[in-house]
């Protein structure tokens, strides 16, 4: 038969004292007690309840994004434009949020509004740190309306930028460096556009090659 402890045994046990000392605090404030408990079960569930309801809009995003692509791709371009701004404006934190961006851009751009287009441009550059897939599409995009729009030297500067990322645009750098030194020469920077043709003399060869050693002999007078 187990021997049962004294009061005294108990307050001299810290282990003891402590679980006493506990529940008693526990039975004195019982009500604040349950008060915690609703809360954190609360919280546990919202926790659940938001894993899944993101899961959820992401999924949404995911249909909605690919309806503006069938759209985009099909040569609606209107439709696709509302499918895209829809997007944004619902799931805008998500992947295929940003990259809305890009395509609203896009279709600005296939129909004359250049503004439009390098403002869209420009919010999706602002996000695509962290969604880099149309990056590069985007600058070629923006440089192109800016070029649209006579803004000659920032178009310019955009491509030069492009051509200096091989390890993507490796196959485009020949066409980006030319396009920069025209827009060079378009915005009379005489020096940037005879700098730019002289790197562009690397990328080239035969006929196309005489053809830049030409313009560089009439540029540099």
């Amino acid at each position: 038969m187990s021997k049962r402890l004294s009061r005294k045994e108990i307050r001299e046990d810290p282990f003891l004292t402590a679980v006493v000392e506990g529940w008693e605090w526990i039975r004195d404030h019982q009500n604040s007690v349950f008060v915690v408990l609703i809360v954190v079960l609360v919280l546990v569930l919202g926790g659940f309840w938001l894993n899944g309801s993101r899961k959820g809009a992401r999924m949404e995003a995911v249909g909605q994004f690919a309806e503006g692509l069938s759209s985009y791709r099909g040569g609606d371009l209107s439709t696709a434009d509302d499918i895209f701004a829809l997007v944004v404006e619902r799931y805008g934190g998500f992947r295929e949020g940003a990259w809305s961006h890009y395509f609203i851009g896009s279709i600005a751009l296939l129909q004359g509004r250049n503004d439009d287009a390098i403002e869209a441009f420009d919010r999706y550059l602002d996000e695509s740190r962290k969604y880099p897939f149309y990056r590069d599409a985007a600058k070629a995009g923006k440089a192109t309306a800016l070029e649209n729009e006579r803004r000659y030297e920032e178009a310019a500067e955009l491509y030069l930028a492009l051509a200096t990322r091989p390890e993507t645009n490796g196959f485009m750098n020949g066409l980006y460096l030319e396009r920069a030194a025209e827009n060079f020469e378009l915005a009379q920077r005489i020096d940037k556009a005879i700098a730019t043709y002289e790197q562009l003399l690397d990328e080239t060869s035969g006929v196309e090659k005489r053809d830049i050693e030409t313009k560089l002999e009439i540029l540099r007078g």
